[in-house]
């Protein structure tokens, strides 16, 4: 039976939960608003799958010979200009249609009518649509192991794309099957949906009407390097505003503020990640590229495995393509190789929340409006932020 602070370390794949026999395992929101597993030790025979199984208790070791700063890696992007939905290079986009061209089966993240992250199987292209874009939550992983399981069983192939830990989850429960592609993401970390659902509550009480639409990095007025997130009403009415300087909650999940407590810990960097293909954003492009790109994002691609050579062949036509080292993609991305630095107000934070509005919260323990992003969102309005954020560190 599985004894260690869940709270703390659970990844939340929910991987115990399929491997239980007698089904004495549910997922349940712990007081942070994370997925972590509730056992009914009246129904627990201690056979030991869930122990066997578990992503913390038992490391799943990626089947990659290769050291991952040795890999082949690629800065992409995809020609075609469905890659403007796309928070980086449609990547993503652009490998999923052409694997559902092949008869794949796509595991991914979409928004549910209530603007919740959930991944769901498809191989539909208007639900692959809902695919693209960064989603900046913990998704709800509902019973997509199980329908995978399923669909390898009758022979059919699934691409799936998730963090490092979901698919260490799916690998933990499955294998390395043939017929199973992996799309790795380059993980900051997973935020709270409990807060997120709070972040939402605030802004439909501020504009009053229910948000119908969410995008959390649109290219927007500025595009791919300084993208905005969006944010649509019931009433008619649009706020948009700059991601990563303006956006409340954004700027506080870049500081770590309601990251899952794993995140902090995550093994599943580096070597560790059990990806077939492991994508991000390529921010180590040079001034000639994105000007060639026009902006409209750029990515960058580290090959692990055998399969996923054998699946970029294939795909590359879509993209330009050019080779580049991980040692490139790793001066800004950090977090491809290490977990992200506990923010030391974090667990105030979420104490605090348990009696307080986010707003309130936030105003204590993280930041609310600095002077900087009084400053950008002045320059926004006036539309001169892209003539002087040079000017600013990003």
């Amino acid at each position: 039976m599985l004894n260690f602070d869940m709270n703390e370390y659970c990844y939340g794949c929910g991987t115990c939960k399929y491997v239980c026999p007698k089904q004495a395992i549910k997922m349940i929101n712990n007081e942070d608003g994370f997925i972590i597993p509730k056992i009914d030790e009246s129904r627990c025979i201690k056979c030991g799958l869930c122990e066997k199984k578990c992503i913390y208790l038992n490391k799943v070791i990626s089947n990659s010979k290769t050291d991952i700063t040795a890999s082949s890696c690629y800065m992409m992007y995809f020609l075609n200009d469905k890659i403007l939905e796309s928070a980086s290079g449609g990547i993503f986009y652009g490998i999923a249609v052409k694997a559902i061209e092949l008869g794949y089966e796509v595991c991914g993240c979409i928004w549910d009518e209530k603007q919740r992250a959930i991944h769901v199987v498809t191989n539909d292209m208007k639900t692959l649509a809902k695919m693209q874009g960064s989603k900046y939550v913990q998704s709800d992983l509902q019973n997509c192991y199980m329908e995978i399981k399923r669909k390898l069983s009758q022979g059919k192939k699934v691409l799936f794309s998730g963090t490092p830990c979901q698919i260490a989850g799916l690998h933990s429960l499955l294998g390395f099957n043939e017929n199973l592609v992996t799309l790795g993401l380059i993980c900051e970390g997973t935020p709270s949906p409990m807060v997120f659902e709070k972040w939402k509550k605030y802004l439909e009480k501020k504009y009053g009407s229910n948000i119908i639409s969410v995008k959390l990095r649109k290219k927007g007025r500025y595009g791919w390097k300084s993208p905005s997130t969006e944010y649509k009403f019931q009433n008619g009415r649009k706020i948009e505003q700059l991601a990563f300087h303006m956006d409340i909650y954004m700027y506080n999940f870049i500081c770590g503020l309601f990251m899952r407590n794993s995140c902090f810990n995550c093994e599943y960097k580096g070597n560790g990640i059990t990806a077939d293909i492991v994508v991000g954003d390529c921010w180590c492009a040079d001034t000639t590229d994105i000007v060639a790109n026009e902006n409209r994002g750029i990515s960058a691609a580290i090959i692990r495995t055998d399969k996923g050579e054998k699946f970029m062949e294939i795909v590359k036509q879509d993209f330009m393509i050019k080779s580049i080292s991980v040692d490139e993609v790793v001066v800004k991305n950090e977090p491809l190789l290490r977990p992200i630095k506990r923010n030391p107000n974090r667990n105030d934070f979420f104490e605090y929340l348990k009696e307080h509005s986010l707003m309130e919260s936030i105003k204590k323990f993280g930041y609310l409006k600095t002077k900087k992003m009084r400053l950008y969102a002045l320059l926004y309005h006036m539309h001169l932020f892209g003539i002087t954020k040079r000017f600013f560190k990003k």
